[in-house]
């Protein structure tokens, strides 16, 4: 994924405003991996639109919420979340449009595929238990849970022996400095081992896994605004900022 693919999907997230209940805007988008085509959520449906531009192309029609769609690896489906049950799931439907299926009904949210194309990196918070990560096979919705210890946006390496996620961050105080800021971890599938990756007085949040190279992508506050940054993953205390904007956030990049 380079840099024009990152911008333009941070482009798309500066229209959202999440809101659980009643989405007004273009939110949660997913950019294919042949970066080809973005995948959001608009008025509860989901719809795909080539990153060159031209008519946005309806895939879902229900009752409910669609949000959350990520792209299999082979580019073929898409899965996402729905409360069209009543309650949150996990639907898949080709790329090219058809029916809608149902994968899980466990009120996992989806972070990620595993390159294998077999398996999704979910997550689910319960009371008392915080949040943890599970690995779900699409064909018969087994799982297990893979870490006791996590957080919000994880994303899972080329090998699918990584995992990268953030843990809290106030994503609307960009000059925030205090014990509620954002850190990026990295979970050691092999070993199953953690190590932090960031610890400044500031936030950084967002990873994604480049699809071509061992490295990351995340936000991160330069003290006024939210800036993207990349990193190789075996060098992550040299991070290199690529925004420079003033008085905006990465999220609105207009």
């Amino acid at each position: 994924m380079n840099i024009k693919k990152i911008l333009f999907l941070l482009m798309v997230i500066s229209f959202c405003i999440l809101n659980s209940f009643e989405p007004r805007f273009m939110i949660t988008p997913a950019i294919s991996p042949a970066g080809t085509d973005v995948c959001f959520s608009f008025l509860g449906d989901l719809w795909l639109v080539p990153v060159s531009g031209g008519t946005a192309r309806r895939l879902t029609a229900a009752e409910g919420k669609d949000w959350n769609p990520a792209f299999s690896p082979d580019g073929e489906k898409i899965v996402f979340n729905s409360d069209r049950d009543g309650w949150t799931c996990i639907y898949q439907i080709p790329v090219n449009g058809g029916k809608a299926e149902v994968i899980s009904r466990d009120n996992f949210l989806i972070q990620s595929w595993f390159p294998d194309n077999k398996y999704l990196l979910v997550s689910r918070w319960e009371p008392g238990l915080s949040t943890r990560f599970f690995k779900l096979k699409i064909k018969d919705n087994t799982y297990q849970e893979i870490s006791g210890f996590a957080g919000n946006h994880g994303t899972v390496s080329r090998d699918g022996k990584k995992i990268i996620f953030d843990r809290q961050g106030l994503v609307y105080r960009e000059a925030y400095q205090g014990s509620f800021n954002g850190d990026l971890w990295q979970l050691d599938l092999t070993k199953n081992e953690y190590s932090r990756l960031t610890e400044t007085p500031l936030t950084e949040q967002y990873p994604l896994f480049a699809s071509i190279a061992d490295r990351i992508y995340f936000t991160a506050s330069d003290g006024s605004d939210l800036q993207l940054w990349s990193a190789e993953l075996d060098e992550f205390l040299q991070p290199v900022k690529l925004t420079k904007f003033k008085n905006k956030s990465v999220r609105e990049p207009d």
